[in-house]
């Protein structure tokens, strides 16, 4: 509860910077991932972590969504993104991804763009994940992770202090590896920017 009370604290207190610090992530990378990736998606979404709402844009016109995150912060300017939007079928919800107060296999897809580094115990936060997908359902994630390259990893443990520090994220983590701990089957592991660092991760709960 603690540790989920530190993360908490801190996107409150970085809401109100936060989409101005991801101008150049969001311009470059983070938009146009979230148009391929995201946008063909319908059906029943949970969007995890959804921090200020820059997903809303992409939801698909046939998708329901219910988006969650741990931050009220950030959540009072996802309600502003989502009035302007006009969208419907949108829900925003302050939850912990690690303890879900949602009913079992109920969604089609489970999104996230870079939020399992932050998670406190992200094979938890995976397992709440496969257990809310219905049978079949598909978790679609665009994460930043451990490289596979040693002299890079090497940087990435020096360095992780400090950005968990600042921004409250981890920068070493291996999300292939926790989300088959979790017991979801992963079926497509993409590098998308940064050599292997950004990543796209797709993974299904076994009907």
């Amino acid at each position: 509860m603690e540790e989920s009370r530190y993360i908490e604290n801190k996107y409150d207190r970085l809401a109100k910077f936060y989409d101005l610090v991801e101008i150049p992530l969001e311009r470059f990378l983070y938009s146009k991932w979230r148009k391929k990736y995201f946008s063909p998606l319908a059906g029943k979404i949970l969007d995890v972590g959804t921090g200020t709402g820059k997903n809303i844009d992409y939801y698909h016109p046939m998708a329901e969504v219910t988006a969650i995150d741990i931050s009220e912060a950030m959540l009072n300017f996802a309600k502003k993104r989502l009035a302007a939007s006009g969208r419907e079928h949108v829900r925003l919800l302050k939850m912990d991804v690690e303890d879900l107060f949602l009913e079992s296999d109920q969604f089609d897809y489970c999104i996230s763009n870079t939020v399992f580094c932050s998670v406190n115990h992200p094979v938890k936060g995976l397992k709440e994940v496969k257990r809310v997908l219905k049978p079949g359902g598909k978790a679609v994630m665009i994460e930043h992770v451990l490289s596979k390259k040693r002299k890079i990893a090497y940087l990435q443990g020096k360095a992780n202090p400090i950005a968990r520090a600042i921004i409250g994220d981890n920068i070493n983590r291996d999300t292939g590896a926790n989300i088959v701990e979790a017991g979801l089957n992963l079926t497509l592991e993409k590098n998308l920017a940064m050599g292997d660092v950004f990543r796209l991760f797709e993974a299904t709960k076994q009907p």
